[in-house]
């Protein structure tokens, strides 16, 4: 549980100030958020619902300030690259992701502000 509130500030914290301020800069729509974990399904399920609890914490509305787009590897560490470069090609304002996923994402991603949070596998 301790992680889960961690997870849910941090998350609150890095991505909510970002998201306002893209939210008035954009023209296009909403900022969309890009989640990617390299954990099972359920996992990430549990870690998203952690990030979007810290964010409606912290003022920002899901389908108003941002949009959210959430990929897993099941475990499959290799399938990362492939995952992360789908979700960059819808063009993403933030990429989360867990800490030992931040190298591949900053690969495919490199011009995308990014925020982690800690290992998950």
């Amino acid at each position: 549980m301790e992680r889960r509130k961690l997870v849910q500030l941090a998350g609150g914290a890095a991505v909510a100030w970002p998201l306002a301020a893209l939210a008035q800069q954009t023209t296009r729509g909403i900022p969309l958020v890009a989640v990617l974990f390299p954990t099972t399904e359920d996992r990430a399920v549990k870690m998203t619902a952690a990030l979007r609890d810290g964010l409606k914490q912290a003022g920002v509305v899901e389908g108003v300030d941002y949009a959210l787009t959430v990929r897993f590897a099941n475990g499959d560490i290799p399938q990362l690259p492939k995952l992360a470069k789908e979700l960059d090609a819808l063009g993403p304002k933030v990429f989360v992701t867990a800490a030992n996923a931040t190298s591949v994402v900053r690969q495919q991603a490199p011009n995308t502000p990014l925020v982690f949070t800690g290992n998950c596998g």
